[in-house]
């Protein structure tokens, strides 16, 4: 399963993203968002100093988180103590992909166009399967419908497919990445919309969002990420009202503070260079 082709610039790697810039590595090299990095990246869900990458004295690199807010990791998986990388390794910060290459880091951006597959799934129950053998593939841009009765196990392979509760027998492939292998760095690019409006009754629009962006975004960018989603989703008006059902809730302005938590949650994901949207998975 692949995103396309890869190779030079512009082009895609398999797994990883569109192909971006290529850094040099010297005795350490910063990571981060602000100027003054070695390694700049325009990415909101990376802090301003996010990690280290240390040339070893016998040769070779490894890297070390400094206590970034969204995390460092390092083949999929986060870590927590400075971590040996070798050639190939894939150090993942934000939505970039820094893949160690001859002393280089080659940057891929994940910029949301994947495919999609689950192979073989199935569920275990107490006394049949409540999944079996369920496989799909969806390509950029394409949707899938699961129609059932109460029951049938639409929310059970719902869970299995964004890695909540793993199916039993089977893979979930982004970008041909095992979902189940390497959930704790896939587990941000995958949106979930649960079929209850996410909204929190007792708090005001903004107080919810601003809930939200705590979970979500560094400090330094959640007043005006919150701020731009309520303009661009005309909120403004309601924004210091309680986000609660009524019989006089407006369901179009209902359904835009619902939207508003979820395209929060998933901000970022699609930084400047990548665009925007959402998805239901």
């Amino acid at each position: 399963m692949t995103g396309g082709g890869e190779g030079a610039p512009g082009g895609r790697s398999p797994g990883l993203g569109t192909h971006g810039d290529v850094y040099q590595l010297g005795d350490r090299s910063r990571i981060g968002r602000e100027h003054g990095n070695d390694i700049k990246l325009d990415d909101i869900l990376v802090s301003r100093h996010h990690a280290d990458v240390v040339r070893r004295p016998g040769g070779g690199f490894e890297v070390v988180d400094k206590r970034s807010f969204n995390g460092t990791y390092v083949n999929g998986r986060r870590i927590t103590r400075a971590t040996v990388v070798t050639e190939g390794s894939i150090i993942g910060i934000g939505h970039h992909n820094l893949r160690l290459e001859n002393s280089e880091l080659v940057d891929y951006v994940d910029n949301g166009q994947v495919t999609f597959a689950a192979l073989g799934l199935r569920v275990d129950g107490e006394e049949k399967a409540r999944l079996d053998s369920v496989s799909f593939t969806l390509t950029p841009g394409k949707f899938l419908g699961v129609l059932g009765a109460t029951g049938a196990g639409k929310s059970t392979l719902m869970k299995a497919l964004v890695g909540s509760r793993p199916a039993d027998v089977g893979q979930v492939l982004y970008n041909g990445r095992n979902l189940y292998w390497e959930y704790a760095d896939l587990r941000g690019r995958i949106g979930y919309v649960p079929q209850d409006d996410a909204l929190h009754k007792q708090l005001t629009v903004r107080q919810t969002l601003n809930f939200v962006a705590r979970l979500r975004l560094p400090p330094d960018e959640r007043r005006q990420q919150v701020e731009n989603l309520i303009r661009s989703l005309g909120l403004a008006r309601a924004a210091n009202s309680k986000a609660s059902f009524s019989r006089r809730t407006n369901s179009g302005k209902l359904s835009r503070k619902s939207s508003a938590t979820q395209r929060l949650g998933l901000i970022g994901r699609w930084s400047k260079r990548c665009g925007s949207g959402t998805g239901r998975v």
